[in-house]
């Protein structure tokens, strides 16, 4: 048998699973948006792509971090003005539905791409 595994660094977090109302990142459990930074996972308080705002971002200061996927619905648009200051910190965005966000995510990062994934399930995580 071949071993295909992906081969990640000790802390990187990895992308197993998706639903409609949340993740399995690296065995544990987060129900509503996430922003996943190389070897951490931040919650965000948003139901959809039109509630993200440039401070959602701040956790990737200093990070080193030049690729942001963000992975939301099929019609989801960015606004203008955060796509500008991500990109005056050097990072480009693009977002993609939410199955190919997470596994783009996981193929860069096995590449060691320094990126991070922003990512908001379809439906509302319950209280």
């Amino acid at each position: 048998m071949t071993d295909v595994t992906p081969l990640v660094t000790a802390n990187a977090q990895v992308i197993q699973a998706y639903t409609n109302r949340g993740f399995r990142i690296s065995g544990n459990e987060y129900l509503g948006a996430v922003l996943v930074v190389q070897d951490k996972v931040v919650p965000l308080d948003v139901a959809s792509v039109t509630q993200l705002t440039a401070a959602n971002f701040d956790a990737l200061d200093g990070t080193g971090t030049t690729y942001l996927i963000i992975g939301a619905g099929k019609s989801a648009m960015l606004d203008v003005a955060i796509m500008q200051k991500l990109k005056a910190k050097g990072i480009v965005a693009e977002i993609m539905e939410i199955g190919a966000a997470c596994r783009t995510y996981n193929v860069l990062r096995t590449e060691g791409r320094m990126m991070a994934a922003a990512l908001i399930p379809a439906g509302v995580p319950a209280d």
